[in-house]
């Protein structure tokens, strides 16, 4: 490394995952649980930075 601090990207949850939400779940449900999915991913991503001091 060069000493410059690395920050992770994270662009949200596996799209393998997504897909499956999407193949399974009825129509009208698939917006809202896609979307809760998505948020929650984030959090807990966002969470583990937070612990880890990663930026």
């Amino acid at each position: 490394m060069n000493g410059h601090a690395i920050k992770k990207v994270h662009n949200g949850p596996p799209p393998l995952a997504k897909w499956l939400l999407k193949r399974l779940l009825r129509y009208e449900y698939r917006s809202a649980v896609v979307g809760d999915f998505e948020e929650i991913y984030r959090e807990i991503f966002e969470e583990h930075d937070r612990r880890h001091g990663i930026t």
